[in-house]
């Protein structure tokens, strides 16, 4: 194992499979100051997409015409070394002024609690606005088409709404009109769909005693009259 210190500008290191490990710095010039502890190997270290607090102090650097420093602390190490100097490092400079999302070492692989919520928070900050284009979307339906569902997903799934959820869902509908576009794709789909014996029971059941809605046709509007009769 090869230990910088203090880091320095180096060659991307190389080595044999099980010492080609680094541990790298980011620092940023206009402070000379780090913000981001990493390990990898090949050119890990010089990839730029990471969370969205990473990425915005990348933007701000460009934006006052500054670039990240890439620095190796150490090389030539296992993966283990790599993990256990990684968390040093993090540990020495305080995550409360990285960009880290982890303490280091396997926490994106077995991310606590905690950390996942981060992460989900960074990931919508990142994806709010983003439209995903028909392309995408098409390729994410062909890659879940025939993906069967865990017991845990499905139950999930199944898990009833509570009052509250229904509310919220009913008001956010209201006032919404569907596009004929949208109704035309409806139509289509329900079409031709066959509803087996035991999903007829389950509707019957379900709403047993619910008051029976209908929607008359009222110039350019739909209004729903609420029925007691069943």
């Amino acid at each position: 194992m090869t230990r910088i210190d203090p880091p320095l500008p180096l060659d991307t290191p190389k080595g044999p499979a099980m010492d080609c490990f680094y541990v790298y710095e980011h620092w940023r010039p206009d402070t000379n100051s780090c913000f981001y502890v990493g390990l990898g190997s090949g050119n890990r270290a010089f990839k730029k997409k990471r969370n969205s607090y990473y990425n915005n102090v990348i933007k701000k650097l460009n934006l006052m015409g500054f670039d990240r420093e890439v620095k190796f602390f150490a090389k030539g190490l296992t993966q283990k070394e790599a993990e256990k100097l990684e968390i040093e490092r993090i540990n020495f400079w305080g995550r409360e002024k990285l960009t880290n999302l982890t303490d280091g070492g396997d926490g994106v692989r077995n991310p606590s609690i905690e950390i996942r919520r981060k992460i989900g928070i960074a990931s919508s900050l990142s994806n709010k606005g983003r439209k995903q284009s028909d392309e995408s979307r098409k390729k994410k339906s062909i890659a879940l088409k025939g993906k069967p569902k865990s017991e845990e997903h499905k139950t999930k799934l199944r898990k009833p709404k509570t009052e509250e959820h229904k509310r919220k869902l009913s008001e956010s509908r209201k006032g919404k009109k569907l596009s004929d576009e949208h109704r035309l794709k409806l139509s289509k789909i329900k079409k031709g769909r066959v509803v087996s014996i035991e999903t007829r029971k389950k509707i019957s059941i379900a709403t047993t005693g619910k008051p029976k809605t209908r929607r008359v046709k009222n110039g350019n509007n739909n209004t729903i009259i609420t029925s007691n009769t069943t």
